[in-house]
């Protein structure tokens, strides 16, 4: 959620580099629970279903190993 070096956040800025590239029902955004809530404000054109938060705090496997099965999940 952190404005640095533009008016967008880097979230926006690296879902925006995404465009013209992949849909917004291919983008997947892995987030926590405090944060579930300011994503969703923050990219309204990703689907709902799109935008995952960690049920309890892990460590970066865990939250890769959650992506990777979302993605199993909905394209295999």
């Amino acid at each position: 959620m952190l404005r640095l070096v533009a008016d967008e956040t880097l979230l926006d800025q690296t879902v925006g580099r995404l465009e013209g590239l992949v849909g917004p029902e291919r983008i997947l955004v892995l987030t926590n629970i405090e944060q579930e809530a300011a994503v969703r404000e923050l990219l309204p054109k990703l689907p709902k279903e799109n935008i995952v938060a960690e049920p309890a705090k892990r460590d970066t496997a865990a939250a890769i190993a959650l992506g990777v099965a979302k993605l199993k999940q909905r394209f295999a």
